[in-house]
């Protein structure tokens, strides 16, 4: 679904059930979405991404603030190989949380396989420079995807890129 009718849908729901009331209405806690999402990424481990993709995108709607829950979207989406809906739910986890290395990696990734390497180059610079300690491993994903675009810009690469096997794994 793409991401302006998310939105409408967020929308229609709210002035139905109002605002805030989404875990009184389902009765979910914090602990209990925390293993909604552990759900989601076993699903994708076992390449179930239809039912992660529906466990998550219902997620979104309850909790749209969440960033994570978009970059964990936006990770099926670029398994399925959904390129423009992954970017704009890495977008949208980064316009509520522009400190979440994980979506600034995978939107550098996705961008570097769509052979647009400065994009790619400003957001694996910046999961690098989130982690200066070098201990989270989505920034060191970064680090070697930024030695490989850094390449990619000196030899002039345009368009294409590598196709990630791995890409979107959350």
């Amino acid at each position: 679904m793409n991401p302006q009718a998310w939105q409408d849908l967020q929308e229609a729901l709210r002035t139905v059930l109002g605002e805030g009331r989404w875990e009184e209405a389902l009765g979910l806690t914090p602990e209990a979405v925390s293993v909604l999402v552990q759900t989601a990424r076993q699903l994708v481990e076992q390449g179930r991404l239809d039912e992660a993709q529906t466990l998550l995108e219902g997620l979104v709607v309850l909790y749209p603030q969440e960033a994570y829950l978009h970059t964990a979207l936006g990770c099926v989406y670029m398994r399925k190989g959904w390129a423009e809906d992954a970017v704009a739910a890495f977008q949208c986890a980064l316009t509520r949380d522009p400190t979440d290395v994980a979506a600034h990696t995978y939107l550098g990734e996705l961008y570097l396989t769509q052979g647009a390497v400065e994009a790619a180059l400003r957001h694996l610079a910046r999961a690098v420079e989130l982690d200066p300690a070098g201990t989270d491993p989505y920034a060191n994903r970064a680090r070697l995807l930024s030695g490989l675009a850094a390449a990619l810009a000196r030899n002039g690469v345009e368009n294409g890129g590598p196709s990630g096997g791995n890409a979107g794994v959350l």
